[in-house]
Formats: C-alpha cells, sequence, structure tokens
C-alpha cells in the first residue's frame, strides 16, 4: 500500500518540481516578465479551488476511487503544457495539474493515515514525503537533459503521461481504509441519505470549526513563507551564479537525498517527542537555511540550501501529520481539501507578494529572505492553538461522534 501511494506522490511532485526548474527556459520561449515570473506560480496553484470540488467527493464516494481520477487528470494536465504556445496556455494547463495533484496528496495522507497504528503515523508519512523527494530528483536529473532533448523543456513535461500507467495498479491493489468503509457502510445502513457536502456542512459548523481554522491558518502562513524561495531557487543559481543546468541537477538530486533523511528523521522524531517541539525545531532551521542560501555564495550557500531543503520537508512531514490527525473520519478528507485550499491561498499571495519585493528592492534574493521571516508564525499556531497529536489513537483526537463537547488545545 505505502509503496502505491509513495509512486503517485513521486509523479505528483515530479510536476510540481519541474516548473521550479524550467521557469528559466519558460520564461525565455514564451515571454514572462521579472514581476510575473514568481506569480505563475501563485495563480497556478489556485487550481486547488478546483480540487475542493474534486476532494469534497472522497468522504462521499471513498478515496481511492478519487486516488485514480486525480492520478489521470494530474498526468493529462501535465502532458498537455507541452504545447503550450502563450503564457495563457501555460498557466491554464498547470492550474489544472495543481488541482489533481492537491488533492491527489491529500488523499494519499488521508488513506495512509487511517490505515496505520498510530504509532506509525509519523513515519509512515514521512516515507511518503520521501518519495515526493524522490520525485524532486526524478525531476532534477531529467532536467539535466532539457539543453539536448527535442522541444527541451516541452519533453519534460510529456514524461508526466507514465502516471497513467499507474491506474490499473492502484485501482486492483488499493483497498478503501477500514475506517472509511465502516462508517461509509454504518451511514449507509442508518437509511439517511447524505448529500455529498454534508461532510463540508458538518465541519465549518460543528465542534471541529477551530481546528480546521488554526491548522489551515498554519499551513498558510508556512506556505506564504516559502513560496518564493521554492519558485526562484533555480532561476536564482541560473542567473545569480551561474550554475547549469546540470550542476542545478546534482545539487538537487544529492542535497535531495539528505532532504530524504530529512523527512525520515522528521517523522521518527514527530512520533518520538512530539509534533509541536519538533516542528519548532525545523521550522527555525528553515528560516536559517533560506537566508543563509539567498545571502552568500559558493560551498555555504549549498550548504544553506540544504539545510533548507532538509528542515522545509521535515516541518512539513509534521504539519501534514497534524492536519491528517486532528479530524474525525468522515471529515478527514473534506478537511484535507479545505487545509490545501488555505495552503493555496498563502502560496499564491506569497508568490504575489514577492513580485511587489522586488519592484521595491530590485532583488528576488531580497524577495525570498524578507517573506521566510514570516514562518515562525506558523509553528507559535501549532503550539497555542492546536492539540499534541502523537502517539494518540484516531478516536481519541477526533471521535466521530459530535455530541462530545469542549474538545481542547492542550
Amino acid at each position: 500500500m505505502l509503496l502505491l501511494l509513495g509512486v503517485s506522490v513521486t509523479l505528483g511532485r515530479y510536476d510540481t518540481e519541474l516548473l521550479s526548474l524550467v521557469i528559466p527556459y519558460v520564461q525565455a520561449d514564451i515571454g514572462i516578465s521579472e514581476e510575473m515570473v514568481a506569480s505563475i506560480f501563485g495563480l497556478s496553484k489556485l487550481g486547488v479551488v478546483v480540487g475542493i470540488l474534486i476532494g469534497l467527493l472522497a468522504d462521499h464516494f471513498g478515496r481511492v476511487r478519487l486516488l485514480t481520477f486525480t492520478i489521470l487528470g494530474f498526468s493529462l494536465a501535465t502532458a498537455a503544457t507541452a504545447f503550450a504556445e502563450t503564457y495563457t496556455q501555460f498557466l491554464g494547463a498547470q492550474f489544472l495539474a495543481r488541482a489533481f495533484i492537491d488533492t491527489e496528496a491529500g488523499l494519499v495522507v488521508v488513506i495512509a493515515v487511517e490505515t496505520l497504528a498510530p504509532k506509525n503515523r509519523g513515519w509512515a508519512l514521512a516515507f511518503g514525503a520521501a518519495f515526493a523527494a524522490i520525485g524532486s530528483g526524478i525531476a532534477a536529473l531529467s532536467f539535466a537533459f532539457i539543453e539536448v532533448l527535442p522541444g527541451g523543456w516541452r519533453s519534460l513535461y510529456l514524461l508526466s503521461l507514465g502516471g497513467v500507467f499507474l491506474l490499473a495498479y492502484v485501482r486492483r491493489a488499493l483497498p478503501e481504509s477500514e475506517r472509511f468503509a465502516k462508517t461509509h457502510a454504518q451511514q449507509l445502513n442508518s437509511g439517511i441519505r447524505r448529500r455529498f457536502i454534508a461532510p463540508l456542512h458538518e465541519l465549518l459548523t460543528g465542534i471541529y470549526r477551530s481546528r480546521l481554522i488554526w491548522v489551515s491558518a498554519a499551513r498558510g502562513v508556512f506556505a506564504f513563507g516559502l513560496a518564493a524561495t521554492f519558485a526562484l531557487q533555480s532561476k536564482y543559481l541560473i542567473e545569480t551564479h551561474g550554475f547549469r543546468p546540470s550542476d542545478i541537477t546534482v545539487l538537487f538530486i544529492s542535497g535531495g537525498a539528505v532532504a530524504i533523511i530529512g523527512n525520515i528523521l522528521g517523522g521518527l522524531l514527530a512520533d518520538k517527542l512530539g509534533r509541536k517541539p519538533v516542528l519548532t525545531i525545523f521550522v527555525i532551521l528553515t528560516v536559517i537555511g533560506v537566508v543563509g542560501f539567498f545571502s552568500s555564495e559558493g560551498r555555504m550557500m549549498i550548504a544553506f540550501w540544504v539545510l533548507y531543503a532538509f528542515s522545509q520537508f521535515a516541518a512539513g512531514v509534521v504539519l501534514t501529520a497534524l492536519e491528517a490527525e486532528l479530524f474525525p473520519t468522515k471529515q478527514r478528507a473534506t478537511a484535507n481539501t479545505l487545509t490545501n485550499f488555505a495552503t493555496t491561498i498563502g502560496f499564491a499571495a506569497g508568490a504575489l507578494a514577492e513580485g511587489l519585493v522586488f519592484r521595491a528592492a530590485g532583488s528576488h534574493a531580497v524577495g525570498a529572505s524578507t517573506l521566510v521571516l514570516i514562518l515562525p508564525l506558523a509553528f507559535l499556531i501549532v503550539i497555542f492553538k492546536l492539540p499534541e497529536t502523537a502517539n494518540r489513537d484516531l478516536d481519541e483526537i477526533a471521535p466521530d461522534d459530535e455530541a462530545q463537547e469542549g474538545l481542547s488545545t492542550a
């Protein structure tokens, strides 16, 4: 199960990472201004608004059924990007790709959390994040050949069609989680026909609303602070430090290997020490890594980039675990969809904000380094507004019985 889920995450991450790598070539090919180069990341990320409509169906029709649909969707949308001739066409294809990729990533987390034992959830999510790092590595390796492949960056997007071949295996070998099957059967046996928007209505009006607000806020802050760094790292290395595509490939693959260790270490520590202290440590290290990357040169710059990659992956694993554990089974996929929406808004706002800082300071390095300073707000929200979930059963953290009142943040 974890292998199948991991491969699906790898394919989704390939597309996400590819945009960050090829943006200098796309910018030159189809014509994108310096002020708008970061905004294309934010605007395409808004595809998650469409993804919300898809994600809402998961609590009604099932996680695996929707997973196969999203894999097909992002494979075709990413491939369509290869045929874009204008800014609008490129943005449209990536908008659709983001809608499916973010929904797919959320479904993977939901399936894993509902299936695994409490003591293994953090580690398993770290395992999935490691597959995401593999997807980044594949994108980086492919990027090394951008100047020799026919069509350049367009050929790299066509490779995403490999995701279509995963569909048959997912449908045949991945069952629905027992938790979902049991909850869904109870709803059917009750004789009550629930509308597909019922989980959304219950979540927005029920006792878990406060948790939704605060975990969404933490996710949004985290995405806002890192949007510019993610969008501009490849462009910065090429234009400021004279890196060639092959140089970036070596950096991303070697640094990605360290990031995989960060994923697993973050998950293990989060299971052992708790989500809150581990998140605090890795968020602070992420800020140090980003500021150091944009303000140093040579080996020190590379060391700071590795620190950033290592720490932001680990912090992301902890946030992912939290957002999946805080809600009951019948609302978990819906909650994940809404927190993805908050992440998207934060990312889009961060990318657009970088354009404003660039206009004022004339430097992408200053823009990215300034925005990342907001990250500590994310762990402060988690510490003071959300409960600790490590090593607790899901039914204890978020019982499906909404009659239980007074859920605390302690």
